[in-house]
């Protein structure tokens, strides 16, 4: 049967279908936690400006302005222009919003599945049942979440997903298509698309990926695999090149945006005066508080659970050559760690002299160690050998029932804060609209907006948004926060 220990002894095939189910049940919460926020997400702070300012442009007039005056991510803010333009009922966007997230975390999971099931393959000749290896997907991402250092704007923040999130996404995406055995044009036509899209989003991303694609290439023509007077006669290498073209070619038009130079600066558009936040004058602006927040216990015991895969893919003897193989897998997976760390503040020192990159601009470092973490527990767990039954029966049903317990208590706080934040959020768009029709209110007083857990607070009250609502909504009157 598919689980994660797998013997003859009927103990063991207890408390293996006991730490499946566990995994199992892990997984589908999780899923349920992030429908939950994804539903009850609502447009925050430059969510809504950028709303005001997609009003009546068409998606040309919108890229132009956005990358003369803002930045030169041309692909993703495309990507941004279609969500928020995807309805003109302010009211509604929350479901484009829900439609949007169900299309990402199916991407994501199919991108992972594809990857899992192609790397145990590779590493440990064999296979595993599409339930588990499904699971595991799911339990990636969830990991990935809380480990994310600004999980809220990464995550939440639809402004920042295009970039940050949606990046990593694509870039798996674009693995598991490279990693099919039978491509077609289609394939070929998405790999294309992916490539475009990384070199036309997140620049510190798009140097990264493409340092990796550099040591790939310098990898195989000193391996022999690939070598340019073979060109014409592989077919994969020939497609795989013109997709890194394509993807050099969106960094180019990325990079020379003149908006690039205004990043960071006031600037004005129409009546709306905006000013990007201002960070402290630090280089390196991680500190030691960002790592004690309790989401990196639950992102550790979401690395953990690949313990228990490695125990199940465990072998009948583990060699000293296999070990050899396996510490030369760990320190190449260091790889992209150590990259992202060194491109990002490099980044930072050369390009960004006035403000830091702020905690979201670190997500593929996330994203890096937290696979770092699952590769180790995966490693450790395959050729660990247990001569205590009862040690390793412990360690199957211990750690999934801790991680779900984890899960369900962030599920339930979640839920039953951002529902409220929702429902207080719908009502306080209405009660702007229905104030519309009456000509005799100059001034109109609302309730503040209560906590919006795991989401960013739409700043009601302040100039900045005020605005941006006049003109999404079309009212006249001045609105005042209750104290």
């Amino acid at each position: 049967m598919p689980g994660v220990l797998k013997t003859n002894n009927p103990l063991n095939k207890t408390v293996a279908f006991i730490s499946n189910n566990l995994i199992y049940l892990s997984a589908f919460v999780f899923i349920l936690f992030y429908l939950v926020l994804s539903f009850y997400n609502r447009p925050t702070n430059e969510d809504v400006n950028f709303i005001s300012i997609v009003k009546g442009k068409s998606i040309f007039e919108f890229i132009s302005w956005f990358y003369s005056t803002w930045c030169g991510r041309w692909v993703s803010s495309s990507y941004y222009y279609f969500i928020l333009s995807a309805t003109s009922v302010y009211q509604h966007i929350h479901y484009i919003y829900f439609i949007y997230y169900i299309i990402t975390i199916c991407i994501f999971i199919y991108a992972l599945n594809s990857i899992i099931k192609f790397g145990i393959n590779k590493l440990f000749h064999t296979s595993i049942d599409p339930k588990t290896s499904t699971a595991y997907s799911v339990l990636f991402v969830a990991g990935f979440y809380f480990s994310t250092f600004q999980n809220i704007e990464v995550w939440w923040w639809i402004f920042a997903t295009v970039d940050h999130l949606q990046g990593i996404i694509i870039l798996l995406l674009a693995m598991a298509l490279l990693l099919k055995q039978k491509k077609n044009t289609w394939h070929f036509i998405l790999i294309c698309i992916c490539f475009i899209y990384l070199g036309g989003s997140y620049e510190v991303n798009a140097m990264i990926i493409g340092a990796l694609f550099l040591i790939a290439f310098i990898y195989l023509f000193r391996k022999k695999i690939i070598w340019f007077s073979d060109f014409g006669k592989q077919y994969f290498f020939k497609r795989f090149v013109i997709a890194f073209i394509l993807f050099l070619l969106s960094f180019l038009v990325s990079i020379s945006s003149p908006g690039n130079m205004k990043r960071g600066k006031t600037y004005v558009r129409d009546h709306l005066l905006i000013t990007t936040q201002s960070y402290a004058n630090t280089n390196f602006p991680i500190n030691v508080n960002e790592f004690a927040q309790k989401k990196y216990v639950v992102a550790l015991g979401l690395s953990s659970l690949w313990l228990l895969l490695g125990m199940k893919l465990k072998g009948s003897a583990s060699t000293t050559q296999n070990k050899k193989r396996f510490r030369k897998i760990i320190l190449f997976a260091t790889l992209p760690l150590l990259l992202s760390i060194l491109i990002t503040y490099l980044f930072q020192i050369l390009f960004l002299n006035y403000y830091s990159i702020p905690l979201r601009g670190w997500t593929f470092t996330c994203f890096s160690l937290f696979t770092l973490f699952c590769f180790v527990f995966l490693i450790i767990g395959n050729q660990i050998h247990f001569s205590n039954t009862i040690i390793k029966s412990a360690f199957a049903i211990i750690l999934p029932l801790v991680v779900s317990v984890f899960l369900l208590s962030y599920l339930y706080r979640q839920y039953t804060t951002t529902s409220v934040y929702a429902h207080e959020y719908d009502k306080l768009i209405t009660q702007l609209i229905e104030a519309k029709n009456n000509k005799e209110i100059k001034v109109l007083t609302v309730a503040p907006l209560p906590d919006s857990g795991m989401f960013l607070p739409l700043e009601i009250g302040t100039p900045y948004i005020d605005g941006a609502l006049k003109e999404i909504l079309e009212f006249d009157y001045e609105i005042e926060v209750k104290k």
